[in-house]
């Protein structure tokens, strides 16, 4: 699966309420179902191995988020 980009433009249009710097043109990105995967794994603890039970923190996932 290829990641798609396309590029989205911001204008005062969208958000009149946004600071102007920002406003503009941004490009974002898709990311695969590895990715994700990737993300989720990294953002999570297990709790209970048997249940599946993991804690996921949303900051960290936020953040792979943005850096990737």
């Amino acid at each position: 699966m290829m990641s798609k980009k396309m590029k989205i433009e911001i204008s005062k249009k969208e958000a009149p309420y946004a600071p102007e710097k920002q406003l503009g043109e941004y490009t974002v990105k898709r990311w695969t179902f590895r990715q994700k995967q990737e993300a989720i794994m990294r953002a999570s603890t297990l709790l209970d191995e048997k249940k599946g039970f993991v804690e996921m923190n949303l900051v960290d996932f936020q953040l792979e988020q943005i850096i990737v």
